[in-house]
Order: structure tokens, then C-alpha cells, then sequence
């Protein structure tokens, strides 16, 4: 036996064999019932505008990277240059200062 506790404005209305079925797949995704359709739906647009947003904020980190990336590489690159330039500069000095000395033992 079926009682009826409450009234509720219900509608029908002619749709397309198109829009039945989206209707279908929008009332299986929203859990069987088309009630708060609407909120999800504003729920997945901001979703969708959030990972727009994030994936931009990725590719632009991911562009700092590759720049950080370069000029690391450059850095270690002068660096190592410098280091040699340097060793030579000792080497030199030290083989002045030898000659020096045995200059000064003359």
C-alpha cells in the first residue's frame, strides 16, 4: 500500500531522444535525482576554472624552473672556469715566487 504524505509540484515535459539521454547521464552522475544539479554544476565550473588557473601557475613554475635550471648550469659552468683560472693564477704565482727566491740568492 502506497500513502502520500505530502504534496510536491511535479512537471512533465516533452524533450528531444538527444536531451533524454543527457538528461540521463546527468541525473545518473548526480546520484539518481536531478536535485541539485545546479550546484554541482556551479561546483564543476569553478572546479574547471580553478584547474585552468593552477595549470597555468604550473607552466609558468615550470618555465622558472627551466630558467633557474639554465642559469644554474651556467653559474657551475663560470664557476669551474673561474677555478681554473684561479689554479693558474697560483700555479704562477708560486713559479714567480721560486724565481723570485732563487733570484734573491744570487
Amino acid at each position: 500500500m502506497v500513502e502520500i504524505t505530502e504534496h510536491v509540484k511535479c512537471f512533465i515535459m516533452d524533450v528531444t531522444e538527444n536531451e533524454k539521454n543527457t538528461l540521463d547521464t546527468l541525473r545518473a552522475l548526480n546520484g539518481g535525482t536531478y536535485e541539485l544539479v545546479d550546484d554541482a554544476l556551479m561546483n564543476a565550473s569553478e572546479n574547471s576554472a580553478k584547474v585552468l588557473e593552477f595549470s597555468a601557475k604550473i607552466d609558468e613554475l615550470n618555465d622558472a624552473v627551466a630558467t633557474l635550471t639554465t642559469e644554474k648550469t651556467d653559474i657551475e659552468t663560470q664557476s669551474t672556469e673561474y677555478a681554473a683560472q684561479l689554479e693558474t693564477a697560483n700555479n704562477t704565482i708560486t713559479s714567480l715566487n721560486e724565481e723570485v727566491s732563487t733570484l734573491r740568492n744570487y
